[in-house]
């Protein structure tokens, strides 16, 4: 196991990501994702439109956004476990 490393922003940990997936050799599965944004129930119901729309074009939000697919493969290692045969076909 891999000690983990930690990034800013996405961009750089995208980049180690794709050289360690290049060297394993199983075939790559893909998995789309499934985000939303919500607006806390505190802002005003006339104002939630707006707040929505200031955070999807923030900075922040662009760069540190996830991935709107993730692709993987057996025995790539995520949140310090590798990922299985068993568990990619479950999962596929």
């Amino acid at each position: 196991m891999r000690p983990t490393q930690l990034f800013s922003r996405n961009q750089e940990a995208d980049e180690v990501n794709q050289r360690e997936m290049a060297a394993l050799k199983a075939p790559p599965v893909s998995f789309a994702a499934r985000d939303r944004t919500e607006v806390a129930t505190t802002v005003p119901v006339d104002k939630q439109l707006d707040a929505e729309r200031r955070l999807l074009g923030a900075d922040f939000w662009r760069d540190c956004q996830a991935a709107a697919t993730i692709t993987l493969k057996v025995c790539a290692c995520v949140d310090g476990g590798c990922v299985g045969a068993t568990a990619v076909a479950r999962t596929a």
